[in-house]
């Protein structure tokens, strides 16, 4: 088993889903840009994009979120966040991956996320 964790520095971010339509394009930009600031941080940090997962060897991501304020997504949406950037759809996605998230945070000076992540090594 390896575990490594990492703290993604601002604002949190949650999923926002693509619409065909284009509704939500300027979300959906802002929220890749974030998966792309996410998968940064993990790789710096030692992560693997993807990390494995399989349904032998699932893979665990554990998320703990700090809000400037009262403003912003659902812990469950921003852990939703972090597991697309870390297990990306074109590569298979966060099908084999469990966690959790706890409970609304505030740090006014430093919001963030902070990750953990584990998996079964080859």
């Amino acid at each position: 088993m390896r575990t490594i964790h990492f703290t993604v520095e601002g604002q949190p971010r949650g999923f926002t889903a693509r619409t065909y339509a284009g509704k939500f394009s300027q979300k959906s930009a802002a929220y890749h840009s974030y998966l792309n600031y996410v998968r940064l941080v993990a790789q710096a940090a030692g992560v693997p994009i993807p990390v494995p997962a399989t349904f032998e060897k699932p893979a665990r991501v554990d998320v703990e979120v700090y809000y400037r304020n009262q403003v912003g997504p659902d812990p469950e949406n921003a852990k939703k966040a972090i597991q697309d950037a870390l297990w990306p759809s074109s590569m298979g996605g966060d099908r084999y991956v469990a966690g959790c998230h706890g409970a609304w945070n505030i740090d006014r000076e430093n919001p963030r996320v902070e990750v953990t992540v584990t998996w079964v090594e080859a």
